[in-house]
């Protein structure tokens, strides 16, 4: 048994057999082989050894005939060398016929030893030993396995996925019923696949960054996406542990459910809205069935996930008319396209960047991009016809982009005045508000809109100088760093000063430890992942704004955000016990 501790990703746990997509998303159909069948599967072995090498010979001769590079003759060599080593036949038919592991588990328990030995060395050369191990391990997987492979779109048995990273579009495609948790070795707890994780209700742990090297295709697992642990190969004491973990968890989701109803109102009477944050209209059934006010985000660049094509104005008006219908009368913010950094699904021709976070992303890239950004204004305007629409301008940094979008919005709408189409003259409009600067001078851009949306999960890395999905620095991402805390209370005191509504749409509005400390601090908004909103309700309904003040007065006067931490912790436990008490904190502090 060995345990692993990451990130957590999305809460939950899920028990079961590792798919492991950093070989090529081959899954093993068998660890075991029948006794008595140990002569056939290293004869099976055997062959799959002897069609890799006539594979490389061909490659050879076909490059050769081409007149290719003599690298290209001196990599295959490489490779015929490293598949005619007497060690990986000796020690995989070894393992086949004493351990009784089917030929694929042999081979990945083969080449799981020198790929974590090559992999941390820094010495060029072994480097380019890794990648030609892995080319090699592949190709055996090809042979061994054929075409009985599967990909996370076509699973046919629940598995647990390992990758070195997810895409989000991969995530997307996942099936709740198939995949039962994953597991990477890159990103952060706010990285686009973690939200889409969450949205799932999908169990998940990041930064992990050896996960792959430590086990095999078929290894059982468990993920812990509540404390950030995997567990491989647990052994018998363990499994049942988490399995009543698993069991425990699912009662609480059924305690949630009797709240669904219930309004969201503090014990004193003070109405709070409870948003969701949505990738796909898909997503609004679970809106409806956590009975959420509406939508509060509408990340519009995920709709396009597949990465085949850029939005248009069709795909944009389809995908919102949808919405609007399934919401049934509830408000929808949309967010205009926010490309860039870790959300760039599509290929826009802006090319790589060495820090695209700081770079050309969000509402610069629309500036730059109007043959897209108008598209969806349009758009967005004709919906605002059928429903009760918002538009939201992302990462906003000062007056004059505000003022800019907001005279691209006014030439689209006198395009539409021009061709007799319909739109409501008086949609209101909204900006992220993401960047330092836009907090500072947030009293100064108040005038232009009609409402602000804090956008935490961006706000804390620029705050911060944090990389939100890089592992490495994970444990700097503090929500409740004083200066985050006091970024957040000023805009909405700006927001209560000159009558403007102020949601919260970052992660940090749906995690429970910090839903009091929100409420003191004056929000009144929150939009959250549609299956958390039955928990932050639940904090809510058990507060009164006067207890939600004095923890937020409280928490303001630390200098440290452990310190913040461990007394929300602590008071929390204290006033709401059977949330934050003896059954664990539901949800550890991201």
């Amino acid at each position: 048994m060995e345990i692993k501790r990451g990130i957590p990703g999305s809460p939950g746990v899920g028990i079961g057999e590792a798919l492991v997509l950093g070989s090529e998303e081959y899954r093993f159909p068998h660890k075991f082989i029948s006794l008595g069948k140990e002569d056939d599967e290293v004869g099976r072995f055997e062959r799959a050894l002897e069609s890799c090498e006539a594979e490389l010979r061909s490659i050879e001769e076909e490059a050769a005939g081409r007149g290719a590079p003599a690298t290209v003759t001196r990599i295959v060599e490489v490779h015929l060398m490293l598949l005619r080593d007497p060690t990986l036949r000796t020690e995989v038919c070894e393992m086949i016929r004493k351990k009784g592991l089917t030929p694929e588990h042999a081979v990945s328990r083969f080449f799981r030893r020198y790929n974590k030995l090559f992999k941390g060395m820094r010495d060029e050369y072994f480097a380019q030993r890794y990648a030609d191990i892995q080319d090699i391990e592949k190709r055996l997987y090809r042979q061994l396995l054929g075409e009985r492979r599967e990909d996370i779109r076509t699973l046919t048995k629940p598995v647990i996925v390992v990758a070195p990273d997810l895409t989000p579009s991969q995530t997307a495609t996942m099936h709740t019923d198939k995949v039962l948790g994953f597991a990477t070795e890159q990103g952060g707890e706010t990285s686009h696949t973690v939200i889409m994780a969450r949205s799932l209700g999908i169990p998940a742990v990041v930064g992990l960054r050896t996960i792959v090297d430590d086990l095999s295709g078929g290894d059982t697992v468990i993920i812990d996406g509540t404390e950030g642990i995997v567990i491989i190969s647990p052994d018998e004491v363990t499994l049942r542990r988490y399995q009543e973990k698993r069991e425990a968890f699912a009662e609480i989701a059924d305690d949630l459910d009797t709240l669904i109803r219930l309004p969201a109102v503090t014990r004193d009477g003070h109405e709070v809205q409870l948003f969701a944050n949505i990738e796909f209209p898909r997503e609004i059934e679970l809106v409806r069935r956590y009975n959420g006010a509406g939508v509060g985000l509408f990340r519009t660049e995920f709709l396009f996930a597949d990465g085949t094509e850029l939005p248009t104005e069709r795909s944009h008006i389809e995908a919102y008319k949808t919405a609007i219908r399934l919401l049934e009368g509830r408000p929808l913010v949309i967010r205009t396209l926010d490309f860039g950094a870790d959300k760039l699904m599509v290929d826009t021709g802006a090319g790589k960047e060495a820090n695209p976070f700081l770079g050309f992303r969000s509402i610069r890239f629309c500036f730059d991009r109007l043959d897209l950004f108008k598209p969806q204004l349009r758009a967005i305007l004709r919906a605002s016809a059928m429903g009760q629409v918002k538009i939201l301008f992302p990462m906003i940094s000062s007056l004059d982009e505000l003022l800019r979008a907001k005279a691209i919005l006014r030439e689209v709408m006198e395009e539409l005045d021009g061709e007799g189409i319909s739109y409501d003259e008086k949609v209101p409009i909204g900006i992220m508000v993401e960047i330092p600067s836009a907090v500072s001078i947030a009293d100064l851009l108040a005038p232009e809109v009609d409402f602000f949306s804090i956008g935490t999960n961006d706000l804390i890395q620029y705050t911060l100088a944090v990389d939100r999905v890089n592992e490495r620095v994970a444990q700097l991402y503090q929500p409740a760093h004083p200066a985050v805390l006091r970024s957040i209370k000023r805009v909405i005191d700006v927001g209560r000063e000159t009558d403007r509504e102020v949601a919260l749409c970052g992660e940090m509005s749906g995690n429970p430890l910090y839903t009091t400390l929100l409420l003191g601090l004056g929000l009144e908004v929150f939009s959250v992942t549609p299956t958390v909103i039955t928990e932050i309700k639940r904090v809510i309904r058990s507060v009164t704004i006067e207890d939600a003040k004095e923890v937020a007065d409280k928490a303001m006067g630390f200098a440290r955000a452990e310190d913040v931490v461990r007394f929300l912790q602590e008071r929390m436990g204290e006033m709401i016990p059977e949330i934050f008490g003896a059954r664990g904190r539901g949800r550890k502090a991201s």
